[in-house]
């Protein structure tokens, strides 16, 4: 999957590099979200993005600035670039539109969407894993009342380095989301023209830190059960334009909450390059063990195809680690052969594994 399969060429936002921020800031809609800076109106020389996390929330600029002072030199991708690399960078960046060159020279073509690789990722087997599993490897959920203040919400955004909280009531049952984005206008700019730091920007500032958690969050939260799956995460996401589900168990207690990020993590790990396999089935294996097998994997197809066998292979690790367990089924000229073999060392378990067919592929 290449970058080229999700080029998008239209309705991208673009600015001009003597435009002020707080204009093109008025544009973008979450903290992920980008506009695409050039030198001027014709937009052909591309200089850089303006990016709400790099403007107002790692570094705050003031709305007059010129964009042209406060450029954000986002990761560049080329046509012929692995969706798997995209889709790291965006993760890395915290940039979920990136641009896109030509191959040859440094011509701006487009831009690549963390929603299209979404949408490409769909189209495969990579997102078909339940939710249980995916929140099983990560972090657990930080949630906050909503009766708690906004000052102990900014201070778990700064502390945790996350977006968005998850609110419930005192029974932890789901009341909304609290998104730090939102939140952006209301501490940069106070209301009715007062400046933090006089005597009437200190008050504004008591009065908004000392709020309630509710009466910022949102009310209207889409959730998906612990069945269901990422696949389903993803087009939830799609369909309703959100970044984000949460995960609830069934007493509408949330368990976690699975974002576009997490999606395009675990579609692109390498556990989910094998599942693309239909003759692979593996289960408790180590994130580390993956390169080695799929090597293994494409290589064995390979061999199988041209003597027109077929071939199931089954790996299962022990849990906390240990043994190795590997069983290959081999189908060809009407018989079939079955290989066991095992090991603590996932290279010396497929040397033998290698061994034992060698003599059929």
């Amino acid at each position: 999957m290449k970058v080229a399969e999700v080029l998008k060429t239209e309705g991208i936002i673009k600015a001009s590099k003597d435009e002020s921020l707080g204009a093109v800031l008025n544009n973008l809609s979450s903290s992920h979200d980008a506009a695409f800076v050039f030198e001027d109106d014709d937009f052909k020389k591309y200089l850089g993005v303006i990016n709400p996390y790099y403007c107002l929330v790692k570094r705050f600029y003031p709305p007059e600035t010129k964009v042209e002072k406060v450029l954000f030199h986002a990761p560049k991708l080329k046509l012929s670039d692995h969706l798997q690399r995209a889709a790291r960078l965006m993760i890395e960046s915290k940039v979920h539109y990136l641009p896109v060159f030509s191959d040859e020279g440094d011509k701006f073509l487009g831009i690549a969407t963390a929603r299209r690789i979404l949408r490409r990722l769909l189209q495969t087997k990579r997102l078909e894993k339940d939710l249980n599993s995916v929140i099983a490897q990560k972090r657990p959920l930080i949630t906050i009342y909503e009766n708690d203040t906004l000052a102990k919400a900014l201070g778990i955004f700064k502390s945790e380095k996350i977006s968005k909280l998850v609110v419930v009531d005192p029974h932890g049952h789901l009341k909304g989301v609290l998104a730090y984005f939102d939140l952006i206008p209301l501490i940069v700019f106070p209301k009715e023209g007062a400046s933090f730091g006089d005597r009437a920007g200190d008050k504004a500032k008591e009065n908004f830190l000392s709020s309630k958690v509710k009466n910022y969050m949102k009310n209207l939260v889409l959730t998906l059960g612990l069945n269901s799956t990422l696949k389903e995460a993803a087009e939830l996401i799609l369909e309703k334009q959100i970044g984000s589900v949460v995960v609830v168990d069934r007493q509408n207690k949330p368990v976690n909450i699975i974002t576009t990020r997490d999606i395009l993590d675990f579609g692109f790990r390498p556990s989910a390059e094998l599942e693309e396999f239909s003759e692979v089935e593996i289960k408790n294996v180590k994130e580390k063990h993956f390169s080695f097998i799929k090597t293994f994997v494409e290589r064995l197809l390979k061999k199988a195809e041209k003597r027109k066998a077929k071939v199931k292979i089954w790996i299962e690790e022990e849990k906390h680690g240990g043994v190795i367990k590997m069983k290959v089924e081999l189908e060809m000229k009407g018989e079939r052969h079955y290989f066991t073999k095992e090991d603590k060392n996932i290279k010396k378990l497929l040397y033998k594994m290698d061994n034992a067919l060698e003599e059929y592929l």
